[in-house]
């Protein structure tokens, strides 16, 4: 991304509010402080399935979180390393992935790194 000219706009931010925050690696936010986009990368293709539902949840309690507080970014692009398909680890991925997606997360593969461009130039 910083090849790209985008490393100025994005930038560590914490997401939250009062004692309840939390850190995502690359976030743009406004003049305010409010992250207005979100780049968070997303390990999900641990050996164990409910390991990979487990770390899903954390990530869909928070953006809940984000929700009900009123500080949830106007768009979420979660870079995402997935098990191999057809496996029960896959399965366990494909709940995390719908859930997230239901809360207006969008999911591009981690080394895809057009895809990550792409959103970051995103107007």
């Amino acid at each position: 991304m910083r090849r790209e000219g985008l490393g100025e706009r994005f930038h560590l931010a914490k997401l939250g509010a009062g004692a309840l925050q939390f850190a995502v690696p690359l976030a743009e936010l406004d003049e305010e402080g409010r992250a207005l986009r979100v780049i968070k990368p997303m390990h999900l293709a641990y050996d164990d399935p409910l390991r990979i539902l487990d770390h899903g949840n954390q990530w869909l309690g928070r953006l809940r979180h984000l929700e009900r507080v009123g500080a949830m970014p106007r768009s979420m692009l979660l870079a995402v390393t997935e098990p191999p398909a057809n496996t029960e680890r896959f399965g366990a991925f494909d709940e995390v992935r719908r859930d997230l997606t239901n809360l207006g997360a969008v999911f591009a593969a981690s080394n895809d790194e057009q895809a990550l461009v792409r959103f970051a130039q995103a107007a």
